[in-house]
This record gives structure tokens, sequence and C-alpha cells, in this order.
């Protein structure tokens, strides 16, 4: 129920999404549109980078699927007016979903991997 409810929230952001849309595939085999590559190696990137920040996804959840969420719902935080917000106020915006640490954590992790490079 928790994973359905993710991939609700995350396609929701997602609906912003600019011309350009990738695929990425879960484990479970659903196919979710994003905005930005979700490579094996960003997505490796990605998880090293919120578990160094957030520790406690370990004890939430590591399965491939659940990272490959939070990786997608991170996107977000890229694009739109949340590409303005810093990740301590994307934070406070999180709950009840994220503890705002985390989310704070998921944005900071996100950046690093998938935001293009300001000009």
């Amino acid at each position: 129920m928790k994973t359905v409810l993710f991939i609700a929230l995350a396609l929701a952001f997602a609906q912003g999404a600019q011309a350009e849309s990738y695929q990425c595939k879960l484990q479970s085999g659903d196919v979710v549109a994003a905005q930005f590559p979700c490579e094996p190696a960003m997505l490796e990137r990605f998880t090293k980078s919120l578990l160094a920040l957030y520790p406690q996804v370990r004890e939430i959840n590591t399965s491939p699927d659940y990272i490959m969420n939070l990786y997608i719902f991170s996107m977000t935080s890229c694009t739109g007016h949340f590409a303005k917000m810093t990740p301590e106020e994307i934070g406070v915006n999180g709950e009840p979903f994220f503890p705002k640490e985390m989310l704070a954590a998921m944005v900071k992790a996100g950046r690093e991997v998938m935001c293009p490079v300001p000009r």
C-alpha cells in the first residue's frame, strides 16, 4: 500500500515534467516516466549519498524499488518552484510522508546526481 501511495505521489509531482521523459523500471516490473535518467550509476550515487546524509533509511527500507521511488520523487527538487527552495525548506513541507530530515537528505542527494548545472 505504501509503495502504491509513493508511486502516486511521485507521478503527481512528475506531471510537471519537461518535454523529455525517461523510463524508470522498478524490480516489480512497473515502469514510471521520469524527468531524469534512471541509469544504474546515477541510482548508485544517489543511494550512497542518501545513506550518508540520512542513515536511518537503512531502518526504513532499502529495497531496490523503494530506493528507486525515492530517487524518482527527489527529481522534483530540480524543477519548478522547488528548484529555488533549499533542501531544508522542502523538508519542512514533506511531513507526514517523510521526516523533514529525510526529505532534505533526499533533495540534497538528488540534486547532487540529477539536477542540471546552473548556467
